[in-house]
């Protein structure tokens, strides 16, 4: 794996086992890219999986819904070596293929027997890679001999977050080398589905569709802890500079409980996500469901800074989706007679009187049901003059600055570099101070808040993949000792998030500069941060910053 990858995401997925259906004929399967009614799929209810979704023809149909997940768990499906439990999955599969669903069968779990240290507690080994890949394929040869054609893709692993595979980037490649060479023998036209880490982690993707892009078909992502902003610019990036070919697909894991459902849905049908999954079918997803599934997307409507709004359309009915970054804000959305408003959990919503054309909208979404006609057109103009991005305030757009920089303080002076948000992180919740005469933060190592972590805004540098260098300075203030106090920089990387070597501070009076030259930047917040002052080493006087700057150089040119 990439290194320093945080234990976040648990497994969440449902173990193979009977769910409610009714009997229907089984669909047809096929590895194109999604038709109409083909985007959205679910996670289904099972007893390991009760908060899953019960899918009957029914539910499968009012949400169009044309993908149902379910789990194939070596450790229950093998319990010894060559013994195979398939009772329960068959009946699953069946059930599905009722429905008139596209069935992905993910593959996770490793039984005791097969695990790389079988002493350690169960949530360590049943997360474990196989100690023989021999006994992984001989398990995965089984499983896509039985089901064939019947499986139109098949997962591997359910995330890679700690919380779900404990073993290396090299451990997973060959996991999926070996399900890449069994199904093509079984279903030539099935397809293979690649895990990534949680959150976007964009280097990963890079690295996966660069280096082992033969393996699979689709790449499924996770935007768990991203705010609508970071996954526009995260789905963005992927699209235009990442996935770069059109073989490969973008699949998308939604969960309710990550925020912003709606937005999550909305940005993946437009960023050209193939399908997104969904765990339970609550009210904004079935709204997002009723707009989104089949729909093309037109493309944005440009109404200022801080504003989102996307046009799409299904069968010649246009809808615009719209909300804010902040507060309510009226959008001029015009509209075919009365304006047609529907809020996310699809109840009509009440218009409040004002401007003729215009729309109040706030942070949580709304659906226009009737907009004039003329914005279908200009959407696709839009569309067609660049990739989508939120529209920035100049007073935030930090694109042709040199450098950005943050006073610290008990109310932070940012520009363009920021600490404040993020001391709400256990580990980040420094203290404020004055010392001389000054504001500053200072690390707490009796609580562990020994980290002072920074967001680089997205329009100063984003996914940088070695455009150019970057040089932090930071201002501490001396210690009362000779290495006594020191950090060094825990920074978002290409290749994962990396340290710089330690730093110790100057004794004395005082306040002293350090400067470090970071030349392999990712900055692409793939933990929600892109670098932290690490004061961990600290334990017996406590750090204190007062201020940070990053200048950006080009690659190789001396800092000025």
């Amino acid at each position: 794996m990439r290194p320093l990858r945080p234990i976040m995401l648990a497994s969440l997925l449902i173990a193979a086992a009977p769910f409610a259906f009714a009997s229907a004929q089984t669909p047809p399967r096929s590895s194109s890219p999604a038709a109409p009614g083909d985007t959205f799929g679910i996670d289904l209810a099972s007893p390991q999986h009760p908060s899953g979704t019960a899918a009957s023809p029914s539910t499968v149909a009012l949400g169009g819904i044309g993908w149902v997940r379910i789990v194939a768990d070596w450790a229950v499906l093998a319990p010894s070596r060559g013994a195979y439990l398939w009772t329960p999955l068959d009946a699953a599969i069946r059930q599905a293929a009722a429905a008139k669903t596209h069935v992905v069968l993910l593959l996770q779990g490793t039984p005791r027997w097969a695990a790389m240290t079988p002493d350690a507690p169960a949530s360590v080994w049943s997360r474990q890679p196989p100690q023989r890949v021999a006994d992984w394929a001989a398990f995965v040869t089984a499983i896509t001999q039985r089901y064939g054609s019947r499986v139109a893709a098949w997962q591997v692993e359910p995330s890679l977050d700690l919380a779900d595979f404990r073993g290396t980037t090299q451990d997973y490649v060959a996991m999926l080398h070996v399900v890449r060479a069994a199904v093509t023998r079984a279903d030539p036209g099935a397809l293979v589905v690649a895990a990534s880490p949680g959150g976007f982690d964009l280097p990963y993707v890079q690295m996966m569709l660069t280096r082992h892009g033969s393996d699979f078909d689709a790449i499924m992502l996770y935007p768990r802890g991203r705010r609508p902003a970071e996954a526009l610019q995260a789905l963005s990036t992927i699209h235009t500079r990442i996935l770069t070919d059109a073989r490969h697909q973008l699949w998308m894991y939604g969960r309710q409980d990550w925020g912003a459902p709606v937005q999550l849905a909305a940005l993946g049908v437009a960023e050209g996500v193939t399908r997104e999954f969904w765990p339970a079918l609550d009210p904004p997803v079935l709204t997002a469901m009723r707009y989104l599934a089949g729909a093309r997307y037109v493309g944005p409507l440009d109404r200022g800074p801080g504003i989102v709004a996307l046009m799409f359309d299904k069968g010649g009915a246009p809808a615009v989706v719209a909300w804010t970054a902040g507060e309510p804000q009226a959008v001029a959305i015009p509209t075919i007679g009365p304006a047609a408003v529907v809020t996310a959990s699809g109840q009509p919503a009440l218009v409040a009187p004002g401007e003729a054309g215009t729309i109040t909208v706030g942070p949580d979404p709304v659906w226009v049901t009737n907009p004039d006609r003329a914005l279908v057109d200009e959407a696709a103009r839009a569309a067609a003059q660049g990739p989508l991005a939120m529209a920035v305030d100049p007073a935030h757009d930090f694109s042709r600055a040199d450098a950005v920089s943050a006073q610290l303080g008990a109310t932070d002076d940012e520009h363009g570099l920021y600490n404040q948000r993020l001391r709400s992180l256990p580990s980040g919740a420094i203290v404020p101070v004055t010392v001389d005469g000054s504001p500053a933060v200072r690390t707490d190592a009796s609580t562990e808040a020994v980290y002072v972590y920074f967001v680089v805004d997205g329009t100063f540098a984003y996914f940088d993949n070695g455009r150019d260098d970057f040089v932090v300075t930071v201002e501490a203030h001396r210690a009362s000792a000779a290495q006594l106090v020191g950090f060094n920089l825990m920074y978002d990387s290409m290749t994962g998030y990396r340290f710089t070597p330690w730093q110790w501070v100057d004794a004395g009076s005082g306040w002293a500069t350090y400067t470090f030259r970071i030349t392999d930047a990712d900055f692409s917040k793939t933990w929600g941060w892109d670098f932290a002052i690490n004061g961990a080493g600290d334990r017996k006087e406590n750090l204190v910053v007062r201020s940070v700057s990053v200048q950006r150089v080009a690659a190789g040119a001396p800092a000025h």
